[in-house]
């Protein structure tokens, strides 16, 4: 019996990211159905805001105050200073590098293979440490010679080996024991971690999610005429300098829902299940007199608000890859690229746009014109099957 590990995002706020799991492990049993998994948390987690503790060492967390001091001073004020510091405070933080190990190495060895399934999970910059974590487990799988593949992972764009983070990233993609890798999204930075690698598979294959009509039995209606547009909390957009401000954005939307309801659209606003997406969706049904969705509490119940929609305009890259599984017209609005790569992939560039490209009008005469447009059917199948034959591929790694 093959023992595969999944390694991913199990306890977000962000439904789309425990949804690929769920997809990943699905087509995996399409192709063996005697398959066991063993699930893997990137940060060692058994719930949202519950760490996983070996019970003999009984570990507390470190506090670095030093290292945290600096992290804050260079968050703002310097990309590369502030890296170094994170990483510094990974390696300092005894405790919590003891414990993630322990917790690996418990879960790794053994196994027949290591996928490491979707999500923004190729990064080193901005609001999260994912690098330190990820390169912890693949040393783990190279220690226990357990191959390794990164299924449709998300690779955040941009590639600076000035980045302490940057050369973590490198050092776990060109691990002898990382035999295969697909991106969802930016080939081209991923070639850039990979070019003077001339073992490892790499190429670009769709989201899993893209099944979620087959995976969870969703059957395609034509019966609502409602727009769905799902939200991010405003902040995004300078986190991620965009080159907008958050009140710039409010408005922005605002502008939009506006307009729509003037053109007697029928609209309800939501979010993935993001505390602070929720909150600003919460904000402008109060203010423009519109349906809030109530927050969705897991992927199921995401899947269910975005069926009742006949077209879908969002931020968040899995509300779209949904919506596009579920043959829904789309619109999407970026804030990191991965909207923008989304629509490339599916030979649908018009339809994804940042907002500083686009005025309030601008984008209404999108969404007027792909209001009951569909998608050539053919393209979309050969996009959606691009990422069962990876997985078909990466079996044949289990020796």
């Amino acid at each position: 019996m093959k023992k595969i590990g999944l390694l991913g995002l199990y306890f977000e706020q962000n439904l789309g990211d425990p949804l690929m799991v769920e997809c990943v492990e699905y087509m995996y049993k399409q192709i063996d159905p005697e398959i066991k998994f063993v699930h893997i948390d990137l940060f060692g987690r058994l719930g949202e805001d519950k760490l996983w503790r070996d019970k003999k060492s009984h570990l507390n967390d470190i506090s670095c105050i030093p290292i945290r001091a600096g992290m804050h001073f260079s968050r703002k004020r310097s990309g590369v200073l502030f890296s170094y510091f994170e990483h510094l405070y990974y390696l300092q933080n005894i405790n919590q590098k003891k414990r993630l190990k322990k917790y690996f190495e418990n879960k790794i060895k053994g196994l027949d293979l290591l996928v490491v399934v979707g999500g923004a999970l190729v990064k080193y910059r901005l609001i999260r440490d994912f690098h330190d974590p990820m390169n912890e487990a693949i040393e783990i799988a190279e220690k226990y010679h357990v191959p390794a593949y990164f299924h449709a992972v998300g690779v955040e764009n941009g590639y600076n080996e000035k980045f302490c983070g940057c050369r973590i990233v490198k050092k776990y993609l060109n691990s002898p024991t990382v035999k295969m890798v697909t991106t969802r999204d930016d080939i081209e930075t991923l070639k850039k971690y990979l070019r003077e690698n001339e073992i490892t598979k790499y190429w670009r294959v769709a989201d899993t999610a893209t099944w979620v009509d087959k995976i969870f039995n969703v059957q395609e209606r034509d019966d609502t005429k409602i727009i769905g547009i799902g939200v991010i909390t405003p902040q995004r957009f300078e986190q991620y300098e965009q080159g907008i401000s958050a009140v710039y954005y409010e408005k922005w939307i605002k502008q939009i829902i506006k307009g729509l309801l003037k053109k007697k659209y029928t609209i309800a606003v939501f979010s993935n299940g993001h505390e602070e997406d929720q909150k600003f969706a919460e904000k402008l049904s109060e203010e423009l007199h519109v349906v809030c969705e109530k927050r969705p509490q897991n992927y199921k119940e995401l899947i269910a608000i975005i069926d009742n929609y006949k077209m879908v305009i969002a931020s968040r890259l899995h509300a779209l890859i949904i919506a596009y599984g579920l043959n829904k017209s789309i619109v999407g609005i970026d804030w990191n690229d991965k909207v923008l790569f989304f629509g490339e992939a599916i030979k649908e560039k018009n339809r994804v746009f940042k907002p500083k490209d686009k005025d309030a009008e601008e984008v209404l005469a999108i969404i007027d014109h792909y209001y009951n447009k569909g998608y050539e059917q053919e393209d979309r199948m050969r996009y959606k099957t691009s990422t069962i034959k990876a997985i078909e591929q990466s079996i044949a790694l289990i020796n």
